[in-house]
């Protein structure tokens, strides 16, 4: 049963994950990515009891061409939401307070701690980044609360922070808008909220609609990667960062190997083709390799 649950998930893993990249490897070091895969293995680890039983007996072949059609048409769509990201701080005169990097290694710490990917961060961070009256302290509170609320209703992470972008933009009017959605504001919130907004103090008004998206959602994002389901995809957002930085596929497969479980003088045999790539564990007796 372990055997073929592992055998599973890695095949779910190598085969069908796909190779989403948030970043390029001019944006975020080898070795960040390398320290958030290790970390998602580690999660992967300890909800399953051990990742070794992923991978262990597992045999998994994929085409390369497949492979890097797919990790060529990611590498433009991240190329392109980093465009964007650019974009938008340039138009907006970075009103929100923050670089292009300090907002990349944001998304990586989040999507470190939720089932979404750095990229799906990083558009959630353009959309709301479009509404110039988040700023400071509130941005990186407003997009968690996207996270969340993501999370709990089923939409995208960018979906939910244009949602609540709007809403925190002009908070009284947030409010009657949140409303309408089935969010309960007294009529003293309200009233406070255009207090707050009369004598400049737009942040005060914002954390009353924060407050009360937290208090709806919080802690659904952590919750979904704290799962054995939210680990695993957890470990291939982890992969398919690292599948863009130097080293690409064959970093990746070392760091996932020394990961697993799996004896460090015993790699898996990984053979080569101009279309196949085959990769087959061999077995073994007394630390040896055996045909």
């Amino acid at each position: 049963m372990a055997n073929s649950l592992g055998t599973l998930t890695l095949d779910l893993i190598a085969r069908v994950g796909g190779f989403t990249a948030p970043l390029t490897a001019a944006e975020v070091a080898a070795k960040k990515a390398a320290d958030r895969i290790a970390a998602a293995a580690d999660d992967a680890a300890g909800s399953w009891g051990s990742l070794g039983d992923v991978v262990k007996g597992a045999v998994a072949a994929f085409s390369i061409g497949a492979v890097f059609n797919q990790f060529i048409q990611n590498t433009i769509d991240a190329e392109n939401e980093q465009a964007q990201l650019n974009a938008v701080l340039q138009a907006t005169g970075n009103s929100a307070g923050y670089t292009a990097d300090q907002l990349n290694d944001m998304a990586a710490a989040m999507s470190a701690s939720s089932t979404f990917s750095g990229g799906d961060f990083s558009a959630a961070q353009t959309s709301l980044l479009a509404f110039t009256g988040v700023v400071g302290a509130e941005f990186p509170r407003a997009l968690q609360a996207a996270a969340d609320m993501a999370t709990r209703t089923g939409s995208t992470v960018q979906a939910a922070a244009e949602t609540i972008g709007r809403a925190l933009d002009v908070p009284s009017v947030g409010l009657t808008s949140l409303s309408k959605q089935g969010f309960r504001f007294s009529e003293d919130q309200k009233k406070l909220a255009l207090a707050f907004e009369s004598v400049g103090d737009v942040a005060s008004a914002q954390g009353i609609i924060l407050d009360a998206l937290e208090e709806s959602y919080a802690g659904a994002a952590l919750a979904a990667r704290n799962t054995l389901g939210g680990s695993l995809v957890g470990l291939k957002n982890s992969l398919d960062d690292l599948l863009t930085q130097d080293g690409g596929i064959p970093a990746a497969t070392t760091i996932l190997v020394s990961k697993s479980g799996m004896p460090r003088w015993l790699p898996p045999r990984v053979s080569w083709t101009p279309q196949v790539a085959t990769w087959t564990p061999c077995k073994v007796r007394f630390g040896n390799c055996m045909e």
